[in-house]
């Protein structure tokens, strides 16, 4: 693309993880789950009002450390900025995760069972969005919750680098749960799969 507005630049970027987004700023507001100011993970949408009365005019994707990416208008450069910088501090109203999403489906897989990123991502509603599933789950904010150990490739491999210790880490709480996990890190989805 030869330039973005501000929610252009969100859904495309979204877009590219698999994820659909509603394309304007204030329709941006209703995708994902709420998340509050003092629990924002990068990727999170920020929702900003110009005129704070509530109506969302302006949107960016949270990168941590208290910074936004964001297209500030057409024709102007993608750039970070800092969310207590002036407007951006005084007209922010909210945000919205993707990631809570995903948090809630993997949650639902049963202890004893698994379930592919794929799968997941159909259940959240964006088929394609494997990967940005995969991006959620490294960084789960509850790891003895959310069970992301359940989640395994399409062909039933364990992740190289789990985000909690290792493929040996996650094998071993896979079997603890009854789940066979084979000497090259491979667990049966004919046998294990969750169909829910």
């Amino acid at each position: 693309p030869s330039g973005f507005d501000c929610s252009g630049f969100v859904y495309y970027v979204y877009k590219n993880f698999g994820v659909t987004l509603n394309r304007v700023a204030a329709d941006q507001s209703k995708n994902g789950y709420v998340v509050e100011r003092s629990d924002l993970m990068p990727g999170d949408i920020v929702l900003f009002s110009r005129t704070l009365d509530g109506y969302i005019s302006h949107v960016g994707i949270y990168v941590g450390d208290n910074q936004f990416i964001h297209s500030p208008q057409t024709g102007k450069s993608v750039e970070i900025v800092s969310m207590s910088s002036g407007y951006y501090n005084y007209g922010y109203v909210g945000a919205r995760s993707f990631y809570n999403v995903v948090y809630d489906k993997v949650k639902q897989i049963p202890k004893g069972k698994v379930a592919t990123y794929g799968q997941i991502a159909v259940l959240c509603g964006s088929p394609r969005a494997s990967r940005a599933v995969g991006y959620a789950l490294h960084f789960n904010p509850e790891p003895g919750v959310i069970p992301c150990h359940r989640v395994v490739n399409r062909f039933g491999a364990l992740a190289p680098s789990f985000a909690f210790g290792g493929k040996e880490v996650k094998k071993a709480l896979l079997e603890k749960e009854g789940v066979e996990v084979d000497s090259e890190f491979n667990v049966s989805l004919e046998k294990f799969q969750w169909r829910p």
